[in-house]
Parts: structure tokens; sequence; C-alpha cells
């Protein structure tokens, strides 16, 4: 393989043009005009220089793939990714060459797009199994054709271009649930790949005007749902990635070609990468698992509206989690992800620099309006202590949790109260309430109705009565009012207030606490600790039923299971610990207390008096500092003070 320096590789673009004299290919993202730039923004900023490396670094290892045959899946991508390996692998190859000038690259991308086209079908269903895979190939060879326009012959255009037709026509067909125009359907990340495909198959043809117009009123419904009006993508931050892989390419190109900007129609798309500064817990490169999401960031493709905005604070959220000192690979993001390397370079009127929310001088709160909220104790101490609490809704409920008025809270660089993944789904699974033996039913809902910041903390009320079903039971009030304090050392403190119409004249409240995998759990007279498998810091963990103290123990999961999401059987000790204490009473009333520590000896002690005829608790902490701190529970408040 030959070298092309810069130079003749701008001659050769050049060469293919329209009767207008402009260049043809590359056009769906970039122009010839525009790869200079490219190449002087990739050289502007650290982080950028990282991803330029990380970029190259990854294309090197496609050029040792082998075309004869192609394997459509490996260790890195089975049947289900297997498309997005086909956008992964041209784009980032191509992607390489134009950043590098070196020919090498895009022969290679040319030989895997000319090997896919020729060795798989697009309705062949052992090829690409679904909707998500036939519509992820499509846009690979879509994305291919335009990057490699210039290194095909006149024959092997033409070959693509039938090819991309056929997958096109089998898109524009399926009447699967997918195509459905209706908000729930919209929302989903499903919804974006699929029709963000059409769109790019229907620009690169340029007679297919139905196939566009469907794209263009799909991925338009897409960006108007898929986010709360604060911002919060409901699918979170996994499907973030999924949904913009498809989406924002389509919208770009369509911007570029003429037609509507769907990304300037909404505005919320500069706010969805609030989310990932939010989500990052201190320090550790790691990102909170909340519904169903796994700890991996979101993939560059979602940190182009906040190049766009000029958001620094955003940008600094996303390389916290994807850079070299985070989880993400060295700024390749999940491995999976399909092609989204390419935005950082092309987004934004000029490079951006990362600036902490510390600088930014953001708040240490934050409610979003589907019913997330996200208090830390500080944005730049290594132990502080990060609370996520979810009970809302999803605009789409294929990726909901059974989850509502569920607890995560990490401190002193140890995840205490965890969300267990993507895959266990039951409330079972979450910190949540377990009522006259009633798991939160599939397509749960709750909702946030009071969130408050004062000097000292951090009050939460969450409401979620219609998770649960209506019958055995009738229950008619399942409330959580949540107080984190922050200051010395950060602590959590929460009271479940439970009504249940029934026969019965007692019920049972079984309040849950699932803990990661790999902490250790032992128990004692008032209470358990945890300790947290990294050995920066353990938690004291106690339970008071009104105002008697109730046992906390470690419940056996050995040799139990169940069904997620009607596929997928869930081992409980795969993926968590989990702790309970149980109460049983006509209303009951539980007070949960969480108090970090590294040292015993700075624990306080903890009494809670109820007053029955106020419905007041009333927790009282006595540090051995002779602080005392003193949270006063009612019927829809919590108030702090602190004396010493």
């Amino acid at each position: 393989m030959k070298l092309l320096r810069l130079s003749a590789l701008l001659a050769t673009i050049l060469a293919v043009t329209l009767p207008g004299g402009a260049a043809e290919h590359p056009r769906l993202f970039f122009d010839v005009a525009d790869i200079p730039a490219m190449q002087a923004r990739a050289e502007s900023t650290e982080w950028l220089r990282e991803m330029k490396a990380a970029v190259i670094a990854r294309a090197d290892e496609y050029l040792e793939l082998s075309t004869t045959p192609y394997p459509l899946t490996n260790a890195e991508n089975g049947k289900g990714t297997a498309g997005r390996a086909v956008q992964r692998r041209v784009g980032m190859l191509s992607l390489a060459g134009y950043l590098t000038g070196d020919e090498t690259y895009h022969q290679k991308e040319r030989a895997i797009l000319l090997a896919v086209v020729r060795q798989f079908e697009a309705d062949n269903r052992d090829h690409w199994p679904t909707h998500l895979q036939y519509s992820d190939a499509a846009q690979g060879i879509a994305i291919g054709y335009d990057m490699t326009y210039p290194f095909l012959t006149a024959a092997e255009r033409a070959e693509v271009r039938r090819e991309l037709r056929e997958y096109g026509q089998v898109i524009f067909t399926d009447r699967s649930a997918w195509g459905a125009p209706s908000p729930g359907v919209t929302s989903c990340n499903h919804n974006s790949v699929q029709f963000g495909a059409l769109g790019l198959t229907a620009l690169i043809l340029g007679d297919e005007p139905a196939w566009r117009d469907r794209a263009t009123d799909r991925v338009r419904g897409f960006f108007k749902y898929f986010v709360d009006p604060t911002g919060y993508v409901t699918e979170g931050h996994h499907y973030l990635t999924f949904g913009q892989i498809g989406a924002y390419p389509f919208a770009l190109a369509l911007a570029r070609s003429g037609g509507p900007d769907l990304v300037a129609e909404q505005p919320l798309l500069a706010k969805i990468n609030d989310q990932t500064a939010w989500i990052l817990l201190p320090f550790d490169g790691e990102v909170r698992t909340l519904n169903d999401n796994d700890p991996q960031p979101v993939g560059p493709v979602a940190v182009a509206h906040a190049l766009r905005a000029g958001d620094p604070v955003q940008l600094w959220g996303w390389w916290q989690a994807i850079g070299p000192d985070g989880n993400g690979a060295n700024g390749l993001g999940r491995i999976n992800d399909g092609f989204g390397e390419l935005f950082p370079f092309i987004s934004g009127d000029a490079p951006l620099e990362p600036v902490s929310p510390a600088e930014a001088g953001w708040p240490l709160g934050r409610s979003f309006e589907s019913g997330r909220v996200f208090l830390r104790s500080s944005w730049d101490d290594p132990n502080a202590a990060h609370v996520a609490i979810t009970s809302g809704y999803d605009m789409h409920q294929g990726h909901n949790h059974q989850d509502e008025n569920a607890v995560a809270f990490y401190a002193l660089g140890e995840d205490f109260l965890t969300d267990p993944g993507y895959w266990p789904d039951s409330s079972s699974s979450h910190t949540t309430l377990r009522i006259n033996g009633a798991e939160q039913q599939v397509g749960s809902v709750g909702r946030i109705v009071d969130y408050r910041e004062d000097t000292s903390g951090a009050f939460v009320r969450a409401q979620a009565p219609e998770a649960y079903p209506l019958v055995p039971n009738f229950i008619g009030h399942a409330e959580r009012k949540i107080y984190f304090v922050r200051d010395p050392q950060p602590y959590l403190v929460w009271r479940d207030d439970v009504g249940i119409e029934s026969k019965r004249p007692l019920n049972e409240v079984v309040s849950r606490y699932v803990t990661r995998i790999g902490n250790t759990i032992t128990t004692r007279a008032d209470g358990a600790v945890i300790h947290g498998e990294n050995g920066r810091g353990s938690a004291l963990l106690l339970a008071f039923a009104e105002e008697e103290p109730v046992a906390v123990r470690e419940d056996d999961l050995e040799g139990l299971s169940y069904l997620a999401n009607a596929q997928k059987e869930i081992v409980y000790t795969d993926h968590l610990k989990r702790l309970s204490a149980t109460t049983v009473a006509h209303s009951p009333r539980l007070v949960t207390v969480v108090l970090p520590f590294r040292d015993e000896a700075e624990l306080p002690t903890v009494d809670v008096d109820y007053e029955e005829a106020s419905d007041k608790s009333t927790v009282r902490l006595s540090f051995p500092d002779g602080r005392t701190d003193v949270i006063h529970f009612d019927a829809t408040n919590a108030e702090f003070s602190r004396s010493r």
C-alpha cells in the first residue's frame, strides 16, 4: 500500500466533482475544504490530541481484519451489534485516513465496505436478525460510500448504491412496532437507529423523497420526545449514545443538504449532556448505573451537542468519564457504539476546553422533570458523596426498571447503595420497598413532589403508590422523604410512609438495601455495616420502625433468580448483595440512616422518637465531638438543625 500524503489526497477528492464544480464526496458531514480545519482542530487541545491518537490506534487494529471472508461477528460484536461493527470500522478507518492523509486506512475501509456489500444481504435474517442490525449496517454502508467515494471505481460505486437501495427498501417497508409515529415509540432509540439510517440512505441515493420525508418525520419526533423538558434523556445515558448515533448523523447531513435543521429545532439537545456530569462518581472516572443503563460513559457522538452549544462543563463531564482517567477506553467509548468519533473533530465554532462544574459555579444538586434527582457534597473532593434518587417516568417503557423511589449512595470512594445495572430490573433488585409481599409492577411510575436545598443539605420527597399492583392490596400511599446532610461527613436519612387499604389489621413492609457484590457485610445488634470493596470506607446502616430499632439482616439470595424483561434469567448472586429490614404495622413508618465512616470512633449514637398524634419522627444523631444533628420528619417535610 502506498502512502498518499494530504496534498495528493485532496487532489484525488477534488477530481470527483459535480457539474457545478463542488466536490461530490465526502459531503454528508464535511467536504474537502473542511479537511485542513479538521486536522488543525485535532491538534488544538490535549483531549482532542488524545482522541486522535486513540482513533489511529483503533484504526491500526482494524487494518488486521480479514475480508476474505469478512467476519460478521467476533469477540467484540455478536449478531446484535454486527451492524454497529460496520459503522465503526468504516467510519474509524476513514477518519484516521482524513486526519493523517494516509491512504492505507482508506483502502482497508474500501475492502471492508465491499466485503460487506458482497457477502451479506439486507433481507437475510441469518445475517441481520432484526431492524437494528440491518439499519446499523445500512448506516455503515452509507457512511462508507460517502467517505470512500474517491477510492472506489465507478463500477464499485454503482455496486454499493444498488446494495444500499436494497437496505433502504427493507427499512422503509418494515412494519415492526418501531415504525409507529407515536410518542412512546418515537422516543425510543430503536426509532432513531432505523429511520436515521433510512435518511442517510435517501440522501446518498438522491431519488427516494418518500424515504427522506419519513426519516425526517421520525427523527424530528425522536428529538422531540426522547428528552424531558429539563434536558434529561429518559432512556438514560446508555441509550443517549445509541439514540444519537442513529439520529444525529442524519440530522447533520440533512441540514447540510439544504433540508431542515432538526437539531436547531430542538434547543433541549444543547442540555442532554448535563446528565453526563451529574451521573459521574467523584474522581473515579465511573458513571452511576441507573435504571436500564450500565456504568459505561456516553459515546463521542453525544458530546457533539455540547460542542455545538459551546458548553465546557458538559465537555468536562464527558471527558472525565471517557478519557484516559475514566473507564471509556481512552476516548473510544463503548466498543460497539457505532460510528461517532468523527463528530468531536467537526462540531462547534472553535475548539473547546473542559471546565469543571466547581470552576463554573454549578450547584451541588439537580432535579430533572422526569423524576431523577442527583445530589453531591462537593465537585472537587475525591471523598465526596453522591446520591441518586429516581421516581418518575420513561417516555418509552422498554428500558424502564421497577425502581420508583429507589436510592443510590456513594461516599468515601465506595458504592454503598447501588443500582445493579442493565439487566436486574425488578424492584427486588433495587433499594425499594416490598409491601405485603407485592413488588413494583412492570411499567411502574413515580414522581418527585418536592426538592429543596438548604444550608446543611437537601430534601427530596418522592411518591410511587401507582408503582404497585392494585390487588390484593390497594396501596394508597407510598412515600419516601429523604434528607441528605453534606457536612462535615455526608450521610443520608429517609423515612418511608406507607398507607394500605386492605382487610389486614397489620401490614408488612420490607425495606431492601442493595449493595455492590464486592462489598462485605457484617451485622450487629443495632444494624449492619457495609464494608466497601475498595477498602476506603464503610457505612453503618440503621433502621427504625416508628421509634423502635429494627434488625437489619443480609438476605440469603443463594439459588434465587427471576426472568428480567421476559428474556434473561437474573441470578441475584451474580449482580448484587442485599440487606433488609421488616416492620409490621397498620400504617408503617420506617426510618433508615446510612452513615459512612472510616473510624467507628467517629460514629454518632442515633435515637428516633415518634409522635403518633402529629405523625412526626425525630432523628437525633449525637457525635463524639459534641455536635448534635436533629432531623424532624412529618407527613410532608423534613427539617434539619444542628447544635453543640
